[in-house]
């Protein structure tokens, strides 16, 4: 089974690919898509959110979560033990590296390669004329329950909303929303006391794994994928907290 992958350079990255090798999915076509500048993204965040947000949350970036990473690295490590996680980039024959996913070589790449599915880690907004290349499923793994928890942070603000019932993950379909797609399959999980923001991506990760291979092994057989909710693009899309919140949230226990 061919498989396309659309990502980040990233940790989680690493993982995904690791992971599939390691369960046998090695014809693997990867499309790198490079992470904006820091610079642009702030301006982004202040045209969106505001000047005063957008620099709380800098603030949080650049201050704490190192410190949080750090607190952490422990646990991390105990995650990647118990689950078999690799977090170092493996060395494949096919990477593409592309300034945007949108990037018109990606659609002439998906119209010479026939893929079986194509799974999506970390990128930007998949826009409609990459969409509507290839008939091939596209799925992401959202480290969130949608539709209450779109965006970055899933497992965060379920926590900082003291709804630990929702800390989980969504395996959806990708359409051009915000992790809006239809959903395949959710799982939660229940983070530790050792876990914190920088170590629940991870958790949630593992968990998501789990899942995609069985929907993987569907795809090799032939099945068709079928949805297990149809969602309407509602819910909330949230945002990395600002210094101040995650400091407030922090004294009520929220880590």
């Amino acid at each position: 089974m061919k498989i396309a992958v659309f990502a980040r350079p990233g940790a989680s990255t690493a993982v995904l690919l690791n992971w599939l090798i390691r369960e046998g999915y090695t014809d693997l076509y990867v499309i790198l898509e490079t992470a904006p500048r820091r610079l642009k993204q702030i301006r982004q965040r202040v045209r969106r959110l505001g000047f005063r947000r957008a620099l709380g949350q800098a603030m949080f970036m650049a201050v704490l979560m190192p410190i949080l990473r750090w607190e952490s690295a422990t646990r991390r490590s105990e995650l990647r033990t118990h689950y078999g996680l690799d977090e170092t980039m493996p060395r494949l024959p096919r990477v593409l590296h592309i300034d945007t996913i949108n990037d018109a070589v990606v659609v002439d790449k998906l119209r010479s390669t026939a893929v079986d599915v194509i799974l999506v880690n970390g990128t930007s907004i998949i826009r409609a004329p990459v969409l509507a290349t290839t008939k091939a499923p596209i799925i992401n793994t959202h480290v969130g329950i949608t539709p209450d928890y779109r965006g970055v942070h899933g497992g965060y603000w379920a926590m900082w909303n003291n709804e630990p019932e929702k800390f989980g993950t969504t395996l959806h379909l990708v359409d051009e929303g915000i992790d809006t797609g239809n959903i395949l399959a959710q799982v939660t999980a229940r983070p530790d006391r050792h876990d914190n923001i920088a170590s629940y991506p991870l958790l949630q990760q593992a968990k998501a794994l789990e899942l995609l291979k069985g929907f993987l092994d569907k795809i090799a057989r032939g099945e068709k994928l079928s949805v297990s909710s149809e969602t309407s693009g509602k819910g909330t899309q949230w945002f990395h907290p600002t210094l101040l919140q995650y400091a407030c949230a922090r004294l009520r226990g929220v880590r």
